[in-house]
């Protein structure tokens, strides 16, 4: 059968196995390759960024922002919007001139030096979606450490609105997507990942729940009056004309 796309991000997708020819969720087969596209070249990223912590240099706090977004975008019903999802791809191409500041670039991966054009995405996309990874078991694990991180990307991006910030978060979440790209791993390293990855969710939920009551205070049990109150009420057309201030200027 021919495929249009593949997707088994969420728990609607069709036959329980994955979505070939459109997405159940109303997701368009360019939409879904963009969004593939753009997992990638965040990987990329991310490669970049763990090794430059590996060489003791500093990575940005705007470069950690820009992939959790880029990994909070292609969740599931966020953001269908192709213009959007290809100009992230495109600042994420760019920003990957960090890598004018490693010392060593030998063991990073493709998805960390390609630098296609906007024209070369289509083609590009339909080589690094999810069934690039001929190997079930290593295939299945990489994805689900990709759906952990975003869902650890979705808590740190709404924590990073308020002003709350964890370095120790985004060096894993970016070692780990790195590592989805890294063919050496065997499933059993993989499997440890995933589990870290559980690790490190909680902590993220432990960020965003500190950011929410360093904001807006510690939630309370608080009496809501649920009676039905007086209401006014207009008897009649006239009644309302009578009362309005251009009706009742008139002589």
């Amino acid at each position: 059968m021919e495929q249009n796309m593949f997707c088994y991000q969420c728990q609607e997708t069709a036959g329980c196995s994955g979505c070939t020819k459109s997405g159940v969720c109303g997701k368009r087969p360019e939409t879904a390759a963009l969004q593939d596209l753009l997992i990638w070249t965040t990987k990329g990223l991310s490669a970049v960024t763990t090794q430059l912590r590996r060489e003791g240099k500093t990575v940005d706090a705007s470069v950690n922002h820009l992939i959790t977004e880029n990994l909070f975008t292609t969740i599931t019903n966020v953001n269908f919007d192709d213009d959007t999802i290809r100009a992230r791809i495109e600042a994420t191409l760019e920003t990957k001139a960090l890598l004018a500041q490693l010392a060593d670039c030998s063991a990073l991966p493709e998805a960390a030096l390609w630098n296609g054009t906007t024209d070369e995405f289509a083609a590009k996309a339909v080589t690094v979606g999810v069934l690039s990874t001929e190997n079930e078991d290593i295939r299945s694990l990489r994805e689900l450490i990709t759906y952990g991180l975003k869902g650890l990307a979705a808590y740190t991006s709404h924590a990073n609105v308020l002003l709350k910030e964890n370095e120790e978060i985004d060096a894993f979440l970016q070692r780990a997507l790195a590592a989805t790209l890294d063919d050496s791993l065997s499933a059993e390293e993989l499997t440890a990942l995933a589990l870290e990855t559980g690790s490190y969710g909680v902590q993220g939920m432990a960020l965003l729940d500190e950011a929410n009551t360093s904001a807006y205070g510690n939630p309370e049990i608080t009496t809501v009056d649920l009676s039905v109150g007086t209401r006014r009420v207009f008897s009649s057309p006239a009644t309302i004309c009578a009362t309005s201030r251009c009706c009742s200027s008139r002589p």
